[in-house]
């Protein structure tokens, strides 16, 4: 015959129940943190491509002035040779 517990129940149901209750408890942790890291993750992903982003635009912003004062030299060396 089997022992009744003192809440009223079954020993095997309450002992399925205390490890299923501590399954989900970890589970949740887990999910939770996995999250937290995820977001994490993003979020470095996310500065590192506005870093990238900021270098292409000043990067092109450079060649931009770099091409236009080498067309002011052509300009202005032929006519300083000429002086």
């Amino acid at each position: 015959m089997q022992s009744i517990n003192p809440e009223g129940g079954h020993p095997m149901l309450s002992r399925v129940l205390s490890v299923t209750s501590l399954f989900l408890l970890v589970t949740v942790v887990s999910a939770a943190q996995t999250q937290s890291s995820e977001a994490e993750t993003l979020r470095q992903i996310l500065v590192e491509l506005r870093a990238i982003h900021e270098d292409l635009r000043v990067s092109a912003s450079t060649q931009f002035l770099l091409a236009e004062l080498q067309l002011q030299q052509g300009i202005v060396n032929p006519r300083a040779a000429g002086h």
